[in-house]
């Protein structure tokens, strides 16, 4: 690189450093309750919160300028698009997301606040970006052909995440309209916890956190924990952790019909093979909607369902290869599972926003 080409590189990354302060302080005075997004108030603020702090201090000196990349999210998790906003933005590209049905208005309020610090306030939504600029799109996924199809014509990468059939039509679009576009699709994953001792300091502090961050509904959250803290006690502990985080566990809203009722199949179930069971009461009558807690001896099979947390002896963990191949995130000491991602306790949904998912520099190999 010639003296003077590194001399602006390292300028254009000391300006981009500073700006990230400006952009996150900006973003933490938005308020999420307010983008009618399905997660009670408290919830809200708390994973607003930690969606903040998985940004490093700096960027990464990567150069994304003349990239253009199209960003599709989903339904579960309403922060998913957020740390693409910023870090591609960053970096210089021409920025295009596509925000999931009901999660139009939370994305347009971020993408409001990462414009540049010296955009005037009344810009349009498609505003310059530091190098690049920041569209937020709108179609109907699986509906509207035509206009999916105009989003992805000239994109250099596209980056989706949804369910198997959605990314399934979505790759294949992309190979007709913008054959030599890099595609990165992400779908359905689930997570394990670890924990040896939940009667250790803050642990089961931090399976709580893990399991009902954004009501247990992402791909990070965790289906099981695995501990060799008897049932009992693990439940006791459970239920201290659970009170501890009433400021934001608290409210938790209705849950729909059919997950009402998988909860309470699984409660039969457990208790059925000798499990122990954790549910507050509401009216005298096992309170559904909120927190529950399942100790199950036996037979691991993961499953999604929110606000559950499931407890297996440490004797099952090797159960967890059976589904290796939807294995995504593992926290806690599990050196024998093929994790796409570790981290710690209490980190599972705040992951480090650096450009990577699931074990793959994305960003790096954009800018290749």
């Amino acid at each position: 690189m010639a003296r003077s080409t590194r001399a602006a590189a390292l300028t254009r990354l000391e300006a981009e450093a500073h700006l990230r302060p400006v952009i996150l302080e900006r973003l933490a005075r938005l308020d999420p309750t307010q983008w009618g997004i399905p997660l009670s108030s408290p919830m809200l603020r708390e994973t607003w919160r930690c969606a903040l702090a998985g940004f490093p201090a700096s960027p990464r000196a990567l150069d994304l300028r003349g990239r253009t990349v199209l960003v599709v999210g989903s339904a579960n998790v309403y922060t998913a698009l957020l740390p693409w906003m910023v870090l591609l933005t960053e970096a210089g590209a021409d920025v295009r997301v596509k925000p999931a049905r009901g999660q139009e208005e939370a994305v347009r309020a971020m993408a409001t606040a990462i414009r540049p610090a010296s955009a005037p306030q009344d810009a349009p939504q498609s505003a310059p970006g530091r190098q690049g600029r920041l569209t937020v799109l709108a179609w109907r996924g699986g509906e509207d052909d035509e206009a999916e199809a105009a989003a992805i014509l000239r994109v250099d990468a596209l980056i989706a995440f949804g369910g198997d059939e959605a990314l399934a039509a979505l790759g294949e679009r992309a190979r007709h309209v913008a054959p030599r576009a890099q595609f990165f699709g992400f779908g359905p994953r689930f997570g394990i916890g670890v924990a040896e001792d939940l009667t250790e300091g803050d642990a089961a502090n931090r399976v709580v956190r893990d399991a009902l961050l954004y009501d247990g509904r992402g791909c990070m959250s965790p289906a099981a924990l695995f501990t060799a803290t008897s049932g009992r006690t693990a439940l006791s502990r459970l239920g201290a952790a659970l009170s501890d985080a009433e400021a934001w566990v608290k409210e938790p809203g209705a849950l729909s019909d059919a997950e009402a009722a998988g909860i309470r199949e699984r409660v039969v179930l457990t208790r059925a093979i000798g499990g122990l069971v954790l549910q507050g009461q509401r009216g005298g009558h096992p309170d559904v909607n909120g927190p529950t807690v399942l100790y199950s001896p036996t037979h691991f099979r993961p499953f999604a369902l929110p606000r559950v947390i499931v407890i297996h002896p440490m004797a099952l963990l090797p159960a967890v290869l059976d589904w290796r191949d939807r294995l995504g995130t593992v926290a806690g000491h599990a050196p024998d599972l093929p994790a796409l991602r570790r981290c710690q306790l209490g980190e599972m949904q705040i992951p480090v926003h650096d450009g990577t998912h699931e074990g793959i520099d994305v960003m790096g190999l954009i800018s290749t």
